[in-house]
């Protein structure tokens, strides 16, 4: 069972991806002067984990805030697991968010519709 894990600081997410129960969470926040850089080993994560995946891959994303260029990255992510995963396991994505934060919602929304899948969009009361 592979299992990755990345701890949060105060510019970078918490990361957990649990290979054997498919579930990817992603919380904190995520404003790293180079987030490709800090995203590439999940990224490597993703294609090992696509080789044999679950049969339902869970997506939960709780950020208080991330940056313009940690958006492109989440797309990238995500289409990396839709296009991988198509045709071997069920993809869900939950996004928790702040419910008066209109404009993490708004991105986010874009995000969506780029990677053609629906997301579960979870509002909490006060920040998250």
């Amino acid at each position: 069972m592979e299992v990755y894990t990345i701890a949060e600081t105060k510019n970078t997410p918490a990361i957990h991806f649990n290979f054997s129960t498919g579930h990817l969470e992603i919380s904190g926040v995520s404003v790293h002067e180079f987030p490709l850089e800090f995203y590439e080993p999940l990224l490597q994560s993703i294609e090992r984990y696509s080789l044999k995946p679950a049969g339902l891959t869970q997506v939960d994303v709780a950020l208080k805030y991330f940056n313009s260029s940690s958006a492109r990255v989440f797309l990238n992510i995500l289409k990396k697991l839709v296009w991988n995963l198509k045709g071997k396991s069920q993809l869900h994505i939950n996004w928790f968010y702040d419910k008066d934060d209109d404009d993490i919602l708004e991105t986010v929304e874009d995000i969506e519709m780029l990677t053609g899948i629906k997301f579960s969009y979870i509002p909490l009361g006060g920040k998250i």
